[in-house]
């Protein structure tokens, strides 16, 4: 179950970039290459984002991805970690960005959080073209369960919450808008929706 659900995690993740309206990957305005970039800090089990306003402390039994494996879903090479200017440089390129990543090592349930920039989109634009994007994929079953809003982190997020059959999971979306991007937070559960509520509580 717990390869399974990291496997489903990585087919959301594709599943959520490909609703970006303008596509995916690195932006043209090479003018935002300059632009400042806070992907947040992990101390032991605590990860802090001054610039998101976020505050996450996993439980016993959880596991943070490590930088290199943030860099992966970025298509960022690991040598350029080496060189913090560079691989900031590369992050301010990207139109899809991961912050943090984490998973409870016995279940596999797991956080994400991540941005997406969709010039022209508003919330419900982006929200509606989500849901539409997960109800129609073929290789998965999602039922969309709620909608509506919810507090995080001190800001009012738009929520998606979906129960998928194939892979026996529940899900929750968290989406709100910031300086001309999405951020997101994915909530995956093996053990229904009760546990997602239990990891929103993660956050401070």
């Amino acid at each position: 179950m717990k390869n399974k659900i990291k496997t489903l995690l990585l087919i959301v993740l594709a599943g959520m970039m490909l609703i970006t309206l303008t596509g995916c990957g690195k932006e043209d305005n090479k003018s935002k290459e300059e632009e400042k970039v806070d992907l947040g800090k992990w101390n032991e089990n605590v990860y802090t984002n001054e610039y998101l306003g976020m505050k996450i402390t996993l439980p016993e039994g959880w596991t943070a991805a490590t930088d290199e494996q943030i860099a992966k879903l970025m298509n960022i090479g690991e040598e350029v970690l080496k060189d913090e200017g560079k691989y900031m440089s590369e992050v301010a390129k990207q139109t899809s960005r991961y912050y943090a990543s984490a998973t409870e090592d016995a279940t596999g349930s797991g956080i994400i959080v991540m941005s997406e920039k969709t010039p022209g989109a508003t919330l419900d634009d982006y929200v509606k073209a989500l849901k539409t994007q997960l109800t129609s994929m073929t290789q998965m079953s999602y039922k969309v369960t709620h909608e509506g809003e919810a507090k995080l982190s001190g800001t009012t997020w738009s929520t998606l919450t979906l129960t998928e059959t194939t892979y026996g999971v529940a899900q929750r979306y968290y989406v709100c808008e910031k300086d001309g991007s999405f951020v997101g937070i994915i909530l995956t559960s093996s053990n229904g929706e009760e546990k997602l509520d239990t990891i929103a509580k993660f956050f401070e």
